[in-house]
């Protein structure tokens, strides 16, 4: 016998006994299997409950009944286990089954309804600090940051204050405010104590305040001091930072789809601090408007 001939006889034997044991192992690995089958009802109706989580504890064999409430689990190993049946608003339930090869279980099971129980809810809010001797009413406290988050805004000052109730504007396209019905010239906008006759740019559409350097925005809506005059509908009052940080300088840079913001501040380390903002802001408003109010 060649060489060649018998190594071709060797592995003949190698493949026969491979495939010999693989065989083996396959029916011995179904002989040990088993299935477990069932239907879920509920027990106040006894109509079938259907999305129920079935799980054997302690593996990972695990199913879901259909909208008949029937379910199967298929190839589980011989052997003991506690099936656990849960769903939303219903009790759990658990029940142990005895698995035997080549064999398939049957398990019927009523879920009772139960209620679902929560956690209380508390929610919780910064009061509103005033002092004793502020006498003013219809005060309306508006954060810098609204003016970024609300919609519509478009990260204007004076756009956010048309979201507050009895305020709105002349039309889509000014920022300009409409209190009570009164006219947009019968308000009084201060900024820093100083009263400004203007506050519009880019044709009214959008206002002169920055968010980024205003620190607070209060509105009156009527019964205001004497010292802001005799304006007839509202006031409008804008607080800008003091400017100044942690550091000797602080930056800050802000791009949106309607403007650019960069803002510097600090202050100086001597025995008198000064403190400085400086601030600068481009909107795109007008590479779109300019072109059609020359036209016009």
């Amino acid at each position: 016998m060649s060489y060649t001939q018998f190594s071709s006889i060797l592995e003949r034997i190698i493949f026969a006994f491979l495939f010999f044991f693989f065989f083996q192992y396959t029916n011995a690995q179904e002989k040990i299997t088993g299935a477990l089958a069932g239907k879920i009802i509920s027990s106040e109706s006894e109509e079938p409950r259907p999305f129920v989580n079935i799980l054997l504890e302690r593996t990972s064999i695990g199913t879901v009944s259909n909208e008949k409430g029937e379910f199967i689990l298929k190839e589980i190993p011989a052997g003991s286990y506690t099936v656990v049946f849960s769903s939303i608003g219903c009790e759990t339930r658990k029940e142990n089954i005895r698995i035997n090869p080549n064999r398939t279980a049957t398990l019927n099971v009523s879920m009772r309804e139960s209620s679902v129980e929560m956690k209380e809810v508390e929610i919780v809010a910064d009061a509103r600090k005033k002092s004793l001797e502020d006498i003013r009413p219809s005060v309306v406290e508006v954060q810098p940051r609204q003016a970024k988050a609300l919609p519509g805004a478009a990260e204007d000052v004076l756009r956010a204050l048309q979201n507050v109730p009895g305020v709105i504007a002349p039309s889509d396209f000014r920022a300009a405010l409409v209190v009570r019905g009164g006219n947009p010239d019968q308000n009084l906008i201060v900024m820093d104590g100083i009263e400004i006759f203007n506050p519009y740019r880019l044709y009214g559409l959008i206002s002169m305040f920055n968010p980024e350097t205003v620190s607070d925005i209060q509105l009156l809506t009527g019964g205001f001091p004497a010292k802001y005059g005799d304006r007839l509908s509202a006031v409008v009052d804008v607080v800008n930072k003091r400017g100044g940080g942690e550091n000797k300088v602080n930056g800050n840079i802000n791009a949106s789809i309607s403007n650019a913001n960069i803002v510097l501040e600090g202050k100086t380390q001597s025995f008198l601090p000064l403190y400085w903002l400086v601030s600068a802001r481009r909107t795109y408003y007008d590479l779109v408007l300019e072109p059609f109010a020359k036209n016009a």
